[in-house]
């Protein structure tokens, strides 16, 4: 699925509220950045979550997490699964998510291998 704006294509059907639609690409652009953000089979801003190994890192937090604005490459998750050699689950999201929100995402998502938790937030 592509859309022309990410602010259509998502949904509201999680307990956290908004989300992105699985398997879709947004365009996004403003004064600043012209980019495309893709989401994987659960809807987060990553690559597949299937194979995962068992010393991937959870990444959570705002869309400084999730790398709202910029290219995969200049993005934290990037940043640091170059830095640490392992991957890095980026459940940044974007858009007036909260403490409450992103432990409602970790609560549901934990299953998932990882060794460590990364909480990622630019507070106002």
């Amino acid at each position: 699925n592509h859309y022309p704006n990410i602010v259509f294509g998502r949904t509201e059907k999680e307990i956290w509220g908004s989300w992105h639609t699985p398997n879709s690409t947004y365009s996004s652009e403003k004064d600043c950045f012209d980019i495309s953000l893709s989401f994987n089979e659960i809807g987060v801003r990553d690559d597949s979550f299937k194979n995962l190994p068992n010393n991937s890192l959870f990444l959570i937090g705002d869309s400084f997490a999730e790398g709202y604005g910029v290219e995969k490459i200049e993005s934290s998750e990037y940043l640091l699964e170059k830095k640490f050699g392992v991957p890095v689950l980026n459940f940044g999201v974007s858009g007036d998510f909260g403490p409450l929100q992103q432990y409602l995402i970790y609560n549901n998502y934990n299953y998932l291998p990882h060794k460590g938790l990364i909480i990622y937030i630019y507070p106002d």
